[in-house]
């Protein structure tokens, strides 16, 4: 997070940029670590936000959101 001098009174947002998200707008397959649940996972550079998109029965329970960072339980299927 770095400030310029004239940035006063300015929110400066820090994000953290997920490597296994492409910028693209791509939808990447992502499990929960502990649970073991499906998610699609992107990136929409132009807001800024991961929209996170449950898959399977879990699409029952759970409604898709978007967030400034991914979840830290999340890891790309099929590494585990």
């Amino acid at each position: 997070m770095f400030r310029q001098p004239g940035d006063k009174g300015k929110q400066v947002i820090e994000m953290k940029i997920n490597p296994a998200v492409p910028n693209s707008g791509r939808a990447v397959p992502m499990r929960n670590q502990r649970t073991g649940a499906a998610w699609l996972v992107s990136f929409n550079y132009s807001e800024g936000m991961y929209w996170h998109e449950p898959q399977g029965n879990l699409r029952h329970i759970r409604r898709p959101y978007a967030s400034r960072n991914i979840e830290p339980h999340l890891v790309p299927a099929g590494t585990h």
